[in-house]
């Protein structure tokens, strides 16, 4: 055994070997405290979002269209899925990359005829975050009604943020948390701002 260890230390294996233990600590160097109950810790912006007050771990706005979810991918992703699947004819499903699209759905308001197609990324942060980037396309019928002519022109429409709004609060429900705050007419906005 003993010559091992000299082969080791001739190699300089053994000194690898012990920088990498998580017992060593460098002479100078501050050791990072090892989690509780062997979880992994929470990223910053969850707990300088806790220090704010938002002891919900509800979903926060990272940004325009972007959301930090405190939930785990598969659940997020079985989330959404579901959802989705019950209210729009999905195109694009693809785990592997995070992405959701719907085909285009058609709705009146009033005696406007609108349509609006879904498309979503999750993307895991952490084994407990995910960030989710939604955008909802919305486009209007040139003259409002469908009037079975060929060539009528759908044009871009105002996103109030309503389905948006709706998909999280559905999600919220999902997986629940708290459902997201809404600060526009019919859209999501988070509790605190997470930056």
């Amino acid at each position: 055994m003993h010559n091992h260890l000299c082969l080791l230390c001739v190699y300089g294996i053994l000194p690898l070997f012990i920088s990498c233990s998580p017992s060593f600590v460098r002479p100078g160097e501050a050791r990072i405290p090892e989690p509780v109950s062997g979880q992994v810790p929470l990223p910053s912006f969850v707990q300088e979002s806790k220090r704010q007050g938002s002891q919900s771990g509800g979903i926060l706005l990272r940004g325009k269209g972007s959301w930090l979810i405190p939930a785990s991918h598969n659940d997020v992703w079985g989330g959404m899925l579901e959802i989705l699947l019950k209210n729009y004819n999905l195109s694009t499903i693809s785990e592997e990359s995070g992405v959701i699209t719907t085909e285009w759905d058609k709705y009146y308001s009033g005696s406007r005829l609108y349509r609006n197609k879904i498309s979503l990324r999750i993307s895991p942060l952490h084994y407990k975050t995910v960030s989710l980037t939604l955008r909802n396309t919305t486009e209007e019928l040139q003259g409002g009604i469908d009037n079975g002519v060929l060539g009528q022109t759908w044009i871009p429409a105002d996103d109030r943020g309503e389905e948006s709004g709706r998909l999280l609060k559905s999600l919220a429900l999902w997986l629940g948390l708290p459902s997201p705050a809404t600060g526009e007419p019919g859209g999501p906005q988070a509790l605190h701002r997470a930056d």
